[in-house]
């Protein structure tokens, strides 16, 4: 936005012009990260410390399923406010939905203010302001924060959070947050604070907390026989009664997806949950049971869930449907594939779905392969679904896979 009206203005020797742009619309783009597009909207209210700009805000009048809203009259009645207030010296007017003026924290609550308010804050729906997480300081990831208006702030507090020290607001490609002034305005994405570095699993997944790391592996350092980075096994002893796989994986723009999923033990031996490497014995072709998972990546999400099925095996594999898995493919490499091909340790699978939604949860396969391992998060986009011949590990700049079970004695 700095290079783009920077470079406008000194072309057309006119002075700082004025420059009014449209904050874009939430709306369903597809499988990308949610916050991707937050974040995008907090550059773009970032970018009005360039003299001269205006944004408006259009979350509220959106269109969740076109790209293009149709109610182009209330943009441009809100582009006309700041027109009328910036360029005509209409200064007695509101011009502006609320945008974040600072942050201060008192005990265990995050005061907010807002410029733009100087009538006071509401909410569009008379409910208590919607759209804010909080963050503590010493543990925990971002949650749901109780909101109250009190002038020209909002004040958050969340059980557990007994120290705050970051807030984001409307943190989700899909926000339409209530918040607005008195004019009726709505205020814009932001996030401030300190977010502290702390582990993506901890932050993202609570039902982490109840369960041991077993096996670590980054993998980039993928081979025929796998050497975890950390192998906590020998150190549990006690049963366990579930079973969880964290998958996450940076593409080279920065983009960070994630998958958790959890299920009932499906083996009571640790040496067969991680990969199922020839030497390891582990071979699965099952379903599980009492499935959670939780994702950033786009796939189906919910606790208690029917219809997972595992596909570990070493060995090669083809995609005749010999076990008849209800709407698997025998034309394609998918959730119904069949293990029986030789060699033993051949191509390899690590595979979970979601029978019932037709989808891959999370693939790893041909790890011997190294850099041109399949791995991926969800149904490939093209090609097979389980991502069998992708050969694309090289083009993520970070991936990690953690193992981990919950122990009957720590519960």
């Amino acid at each position: 936005m700095k290079a783009l009206i920077q470079g406008w203005r000194s072309l057309w020797t006119a002075g700082d012009f004025p420059f009014y742009y449209v904050q874009i619309a939430p709306y369903r783009y597809g499988d990308e990260v949610p916050a991707v597009l937050a974040r995008f909207w907090d550059a773009q209210r970032r970018a009005l410390e360039i003299p001269h700009t205006g944004m408006a805000v259009i979350h509220d009048v959106g269109n969740m399923d076109d790209i293009h809203p149709k109610n182009k009259q209330e943009v441009g009645r809100r582009l006309a406010l700041w027109a009328l207030a910036d360029t005509y010296g209409f200064d007695d007017m509101e011009y502006s939905g609320p945008l974040f003026r600072d942050m201060r924290i008192r005990g265990h609550e995050i005061y907010i203010r807002f410029e733009h308010a100087r009538s006071g804050l509401t909410t569009r729906d008379q409910l208590p302001p919607d759209g804010f997480e909080i963050i503590d300081a010493e543990s925990g990831g971002y949650v749901e924060a109780v909101a109250r208006i009190k002038g020209d702030s909002v004040v958050l507090s969340a059980p557990g959070v007994d120290h705050p020290i970051a807030v984001r607001f409307a943190w989700h490609k899909l926000a339409s947050p209530n918040l607005m002034n008195v004019e009726g305005l709505p205020a814009s994405a932001f996030r401030a604070g300190h977010e502290p570095v702390r582990d993506l699993l901890e932050m993202e997944i609570p039902e982490a907390a109840e369960y041991r790391l077993v096996y670590d592996l980054d993998l980039a350092h993928l081979d025929a026989e796998i050497h975890y980075d950390a192998d906590h096994s020998s150190e549990i002893t006690g049963p366990f009664d579930r079973i969880a796989y964290f998958v996450e994986l940076a593409s080279s723009s920065g983009e960070v997806r994630y998958v958790f999923v959890s299920m009932a033990a499906f083996t009571d031996d640790l040496q067969w949950i991680g990969v199922p490497t020839h030497s390891s014995g582990a071979y699965f072709q099952q379903a599980v049971q009492d499935m959670n998972i939780r994702s950033n990546a786009g796939i189906f999400a919910g606790t208690g869930l029917h219809g997972g099925r595992l596909e570990f095996w070493p060995n090669n594999y083809g995609t005749n449907n010999a076990a008849e898995v209800p709407g698997a493919s025998s034309r394609q490499y998918d959730f119904g594939d069949e293990s029986a091909a030789a060699p033993a340790d051949g191509y390899g699978s690590m595979q979970i779905h979601n029978v019932n939604e037709q989808q891959t949860i999370f693939a790893l396969n041909h790890w011997r392969q190294g850099e041109t391992a399949d791995i991926g998060i969800g149904n490939r986009g093209e090609g097979h679904p389980d991502w069998t011949f992708a050969g694309n590990a090289a083009g993520y700049s970070t991936r990690r896979l953690r193992v981990l079970v919950r122990t009957t004695t720590a519960r």
